[in-house]
């Protein structure tokens, strides 16, 4: 089968996998089984040490080459998604056809293009933790959404992705607004020595939302842009935007910036720091700021391990203000197949 650029894609996606297992490759077609089994154990401030499910998830991978560079690709993850291990749910799901070249072009449950703007974030838990603390302020994924993802040119790849609004109903009673949605982002990568590798990425996304009796419209639009340089073993990347809802009539600004060291083939150490504006109302503004530092080690290529420190600012709305420093401490466990 040729490498064409479905191989690279279905490789992107399940990266995570030091080795997938290829259980069928005859006459152009090809599946790819991988996935990993996580667990945490967690400690906040404010609550008892758990344990909890982190994330494991199986991945297929389907393609089927259909000649002169155009493939058809399907993908399906099912992911534990609750904490107590017992909430096992399909998480992605699309199909598409991938032409190399050219790009691919998807439909159905899946992230967007927007997801792989944000470049500051090296931590595994605590760094994209809740609603004030996400790594980005675009909207990451679809229910139900087409996505066009271009090869590179140059250094410059782009995408762009529609989303179907989940109210689909007409008719009254059932007849709710259309909260549809849309999305562009832009990538550009470039060596500009043996060891040095700048990566610049800007995305862009709108959503209608549920009108409120707070706001003044029902929409809500974001933007980020983000930087990184890679030399040796330092990684620096940094990132900016905002996203404003005018339903709620709130909005968020967030800087983010990051740091990796890669200490060995098997260690590394990383840090992140978030500065969050919140302005809930006119003339109500809050800082939410984050701390976030941690280790991580490779005792067998699939089989990863880590600490995490994590220290947030907490803020009450609802127009009562209430301040609260949180720390959260967790070691995490990995395996990969």
């Amino acid at each position: 089968m040729k490498k064409t650029l479905v191989a690279l894609a279905v490789a992107a996606l399940t990266a995570t996998s030091a080795n997938a297992a290829v259980v069928y490759n005859q006459d152009g077609t090809k599946l790819d089984i991988n996935g990993s089994v996580r667990v945490l154990l967690d400690k906040n401030t404010d609550k008892r040490t758990d344990l909890k499910n982190d994330g494991s998830r199986i991945n297929f991978a389907a393609s089927q080459d259909l000649g002169n560079g155009l493939s058809a690709v399907g993908y399906l993850r099912l992911k534990v998604e609750g904490e107590n291990f017992n909430e096992l749910k399909v998480n992605k799901l699309y199909a598409g056809l991938a032409q190399e070249g050219i790009g691919t072009l998807t439909f159905g449950r899946q992230d967007t293009n927007a997801d792989e703007v944000q470049l500051a974030d090296y931590t595994y838990h605590y760094g994209d933790d809740g609603n004030y603390y996400g790594k980005s302020t675009l909207k990451t994924e679809n229910e139900k959404g087409i996505k066009f993802r271009s090869a590179e040119f140059a250094g410059f790849s782009f995408g762009a992705d529609y989303g179907f609004s989940e109210n689909v109903s007409k008719s009254k009673p059932l007849k709710k607004e259309n909260t549809n949605n849309f999305g562009v982002a832009v990538f550009y990568t470039n060596n500009f020595a043996d060891n040095v590798t700048l990566n610049v990425n800007a995305g862009y996304t709108q959503e209608k939302v549920e009108k409120k009796v707070t706001g003044s419209g029902n929409k809500e639009k974001a933007w980020l842009t983000a930087a990184e340089v890679v030399t040796g073993p330092v990684s620096l990347a940094v990132s900016y935007g905002q996203v404003k809802n005018t339903a709620y009539t709130v909005k968020l600004k967030k800087f983010v910036v990051g740091a990796k060291y890669q200490v060995t083939d098997v260690a590394k150490v990383y840090t992140q720091y978030q500065h969050n504006s919140f302005e809930e109302r006119e003339n109500s503004a809050h800082n939410l700021n984050s701390f976030t530092v941690g280790a991580g080690y490779l005792l067998h290529k699939n089989v990863e391990t880590f600490v995490e420190y994590g220290r947030q600012n907490k803020v009450v709305f609802d127009g009562i203000e209430s301040r609260k420093n949180q720390n959260k401490i967790g070691a995490g466990f990995r395996v990969f197949f």
